[in-house]
């Protein structure tokens, strides 16, 4: 098949010897020979960019977890550093008077802002042993004291 323009008709030869005559169609735009490769580069620029904020969404939630950890580890610390301070407060108002000579519980799991903790008396090696918990991160404290 051939096409023959002449003027604003196309004309195109049919297998059987006869032409077939048609109007000639214009674009609204030049057609270019690089509109491909626009696109393409076009697409490749918008994928680098999801790319890119996909990786930095996934940078920013890692640090906000690990801040959160952090401040967990933290907030467990300041239970288990509460409950020796309850716990030698106890201990002196109750000085002289002999409980257990093993360890006991001296503090059940007292609840405290967003965490608990609880404290532990091993009488024979004079140690007390608290343990804070916040948002299940856990930190404990073993304090040795002389006793009288």
């Amino acid at each position: 098949m051939r096409c023959h323009r002449s003027g604003n008709i196309g004309e195109r030869e049919t297998g059987h010897g006869s032409r077939e005559t048609f109007p000639e169609t214009r674009t609204p735009y030049p057609v270019s020979r690089n509109d491909g490769a626009i696109l393409l580069t076009v697409l490749i620029v918008i994928l680098t960019i999801a790319l890119v904020g996909a990786t930095m969404m996934a940078l920013f939630f890692t640090v906000l977890s690990l801040g959160q950890t952090e401040l967990d580890r933290a907030r467990a610390l300041y239970l288990a550093e509460a409950g020796v301070a309850q716990a030698f407060h106890l201990l002196k108002s109750q000085a002289g008077l002999v409980v257990s000579t093993e360890s006991q519980q001296i503090i059940p799991p007292t609840s405290l802002g967003e965490g608990f903790f609880e404290v532990y008396n091993d009488f024979s090696q004079s140690t007390i042993t608290s343990i804070g918990v916040s948002h299940s991160v856990k930190r404990a404290i073993q304090v040795k004291y002389n006793a009288f």
